[in-house]
Parts: structure tokens; C-alpha cells; sequence
């Protein structure tokens, strides 16, 4: 059984085919979706399919799928979830993150686990003892540089790849210092929260940023860049 998993994003969308449990092949499309995603959709053979969204582009991918006469499910709260989901509005909860901590828990287990999404913004999810706990979103690292660029008069737009000595020598690396700087120790101090507050003890990271975050925290990480489409696959093979 091939089973499609397609994680929409605010930048792309993210497609991984599974042939039973093992992952075949991962591609990425920029939207808006031309005729290389439709080409990608004819070419194989999909049996089931499940989307999660955080964008508008999310319903136009269900739509071709389902248009294609695949069984496609759309993540959302109300699908069975193999934790136990203790979250005041579920409703709310966002697709990628229903799934980060579902593919984290499947490899890891759910005593007690930390997942942390570097992306476009940065969510940190708390589970143990079988359940889902709740979590916390923050602006990511690119969202951080846009908004010093866009909310001051004179700040330029700058990267992570002008950080420099711990302080600045100049306002470029004053900038990406702050940034990055500041993020590590956001990250580092939720890891130090959730083990000293909550026993966590496994740390999960995924997203764009993880593998530039890994190297740079003071705790011991795990890095799956796959993470929510392994997740997501997991939800599908749970739900048909």
C-alpha cells in the first residue's frame, strides 16, 4: 500500500511516500504549485493520502488528491490521535504540531519528551506519561530578522551568516548575535524547564533551522528533520 504524507507549510509544501512503514522518498514543492506537483501526483500510484496545512494552500493539494479518487484524510483534532490530546481548545492546535508530537512519540515513546519545531516560528510541545500536554510558539529565526528590519528605520536586513564575536563589532553582527544568541538560550532554557520541572528527558528537534540549532545548544538533542511527515504517516496508518 503507498500511502502519500504532505506537510503544508508557509513556504512549502513537503510530500513523503511510504511504501507500508518505510519512508521511499521526500519532495518539496514552492508554491505557488505548478505542473511539477501535478507530475509528481500522476506518477505514482497513491493509495491513501493525509495533508496537513498551516496555509490557504493546504485545501487546493486535498482537492487534487481527492479529485484523483485517493483516500485522503485532513489532519484536524477531531482524527483519532494516539495520545492523549489535554489542550483547552484542540480546535485551535496546529496541524504540524498534532503531527511533530505523533511521529516523535512513535519513535521515542510518551513518557516524558520534549519536541521543538525550528521553523518558520519555533513551537515546543510537552508530552508525558501518554498524553499531550500543551506547548509554546515563539517567532522563529528568520521571522526575528525580518521584524528588525521592517519595525525600525535603519536596520538593515541581515542573516545568521553575519554573526560575528559574542558582542558586535558592527550592527550587522549586533543584530544576528542578538538573534541567534537569543534563541539558543530560549531554546536551552525550555529544555531546562521541561527537565527539571517535568522529568523530560528525550529532546526532539525538527524544522528548518534544527540541524543549525543542534550543535549550538548546551543540552543533548535529537534531530529529525522528517519528523512531522513521519508523524503524519503514522496519523494516516492510525485513522484507515
Amino acid at each position: 500500500m503507498i500511502k502519500l504524507a504532505v506537510d503544508v507549510g508557509n513556504t512549502q509544501a513537503k510530500c513523503a511516500l511510504y511504501d507500508d512503514k518505510n519512508l521511499q522518498c521526500v519532495e518539496k514543492f514552492e508554491y505557488p504549485l505548478g505542473t511539477d506537483f501535478d507530475k509528481f501526483l500522476s506518477d505514482k500510484n497513491i493509495d491513501a493520502a493525509i495533508v496537513s496545512s498551516v496555509s490557504d494552500n493546504g485545501q487546493q493539494i486535498y482537492r487534487k488528491l481527492a479529485g484523483r479518487g485517493v483516500k485522503t484524510l485532513w489532519l484536524s483534532a477531531e482524527l483519532k490521535h494516539p495520545l492523549r490530546i489535554d489542550y483547552e481548545t484542540p480546535e485551535t492546535l496546529g496541524a504540524d504540531r498534532l503531527a511533530a508530537v505523533a511521529g516523535a512519540a512513535d519513535e521515542f515513546g510518551s513518557d516524558a519528551l520534549l519536541v521543538v519545531d525550528a521553523g518558520t516560528a519555533i513551537t515546543y510541545e510537552l508530552v508525558r506519561d501518554g498524553a499531550y500536554l500543551g506547548g509554546n510558539i515563539s517567532p522563529g529565526m528568520q521571522m526575528r530578522f525580518v521584524a528588525l528590519h521592517r519595525f525600525t528605520a535603519r536596520l538593515p536586513q541581515v542573516t545568521e551568516d553575519c554573526c560575528g564575536n559574542t558582542f558586535g563589532k558592527n550592527t550587522r553582527q549586533a543584530m544576528a548575535n542578538g538573534v541567534v544568541a537569543g534563541l539558543v538560550s530560549e531554546i536551552d532554557g525550555f529544555i531546562d524547564t521541561a527537565r527539571n520541572k517535568y522529568g523530560v528527558e528525550t529532546v526532539v528537534m525538527t524544522g528548518g533551522n534544527a540541524v543549525f540549532f543542534d550543535k549550538k545548544l548546551k543540552n543533548s538533542i535529537f534531530v529529525r528533520p522528517n519528523l512531522v511527515l513521519d508523524g503524519l504517516h503514522k496519523l494516516l496508518c492510525y485513522n484507515i
